[in-house]
């Protein structure tokens, strides 16, 4: 933050600021420096009354949108995986539905089948009985 017009602090090497500082930004209370200038070094600037140079609030703006186009794709990556999943999951239960409907006949075919053989024994008559297999 500078808030002094002293000539030292007039033309500062602004890499070697950049440099210096874990974040680089430089706040103008006399609006000493060029917005540009400062930039330029890689600091983002705020000059008091100027507000942030117009060229920095562009690139921030840009990575903001930039960031925005990815969350976006991300979602909607997302929302298709969820659709498929449904899809797949409506496609499981109703394959499970048509699995228990044919279990559940083929068990009363069952149940018919041994009522039958119950109420009809075999009674050892050959003429009753089907031919033997040829090989």
């Amino acid at each position: 933050m500078v808030v002094t017009e002293w000539k030292q602090f007039r033309s500062p090497d602004f890499a070697k600021l950049k440099e210096a500082l874990a974040d680089a930004v430089l706040f103008d209370g006399r609006n000493l420096y060029e917005p540009a200038e400062v930039e330029a070094a890689g600091v983002a600037y705020y000059g008091i009354g100027r507000g942030r140079s117009l060229r920095a609030t562009d690139r921030r703006m840009s990575d903001l949108e930039q960031r925005l186009v990815d969350l976006e794709t991300r979602l909607a990556f997302q929302e298709q995986a969820l659709l498929e999943l449904s899809d797949a999951l409506a496609a499981a239960r109703d394959g499970e539905t048509r699995n228990a409907l044919l279990l559940h006949r083929a068990l009363e075919e069952l149940r018919q089948l041994r009522s039958a053989m119950a109420a009809s024994p075999i009674t050892g008559d050959a003429a009753s009985e089907p031919p033997p297999p040829h090989y």
